[in-house]
């Protein structure tokens, strides 16, 4: 990298003087002469420890909650609001044999009794004008 002149984006661990180690991003750029060969390089070193730390307790937080959601055979759901496409976590195949598609699809899974009360609850929630709290029952992908 140092004789190609090729940037350096590099991420490592130093020994702070406290004597923990923390995450640091270390970036470099060269800089030529007027001939073209590399007269220099001017880099930057950023403390990212926090920053990492936070995202490997988000990853472990993730994880966590999906073993959790499998352990209990429950999923989790957004819509588009653009487009009103359904996504499902990954559990939705099993246990409603979708994972995406039309919200008008999962609506139409939903028993005709209860398709009322849902509807009442969502279509304010879509529009931002409260939140969304339905219990209802489907017809799965089994009948």
């Amino acid at each position: 990298c140092c004789g190609s002149g090729t940037p350096l984006d590099a991420t490592y661990r130093v020994r702070h003087r406290s004597g923990a180690y923390r995450w640091m991003l270390g970036r470099a750029v060269p800089l030529e002469s007027a001939d073209g060969t590399i007269r220099e390089w001017v880099g930057t070193m950023a403390d990212i420890d926090e920053q990492v730390r936070a995202a490997e307790a988000l990853r472990t937080s993730e994880e966590r909650l999906r073993l959790a959601m499998a352990a209990a055979e429950m999923m989790t759901w957004d819509i588009d609001l653009a487009t009103r496409k359904v996504t499902c976590s990954e559990i939705g195949e099993s246990l409603m044999g979708v994972t995406n598609g039309p919200l008008d699809e999962f609506l139409a899974m939903i028993l005709p009794e209860d398709l009322p009360g849902v509807l009442a609850s969502l279509e304010p929630a879509l529009r931002g004008e409260g939140a969304y709290d339905a219990q209802y029952r489907i017809i799965d992908h089994e009948g």
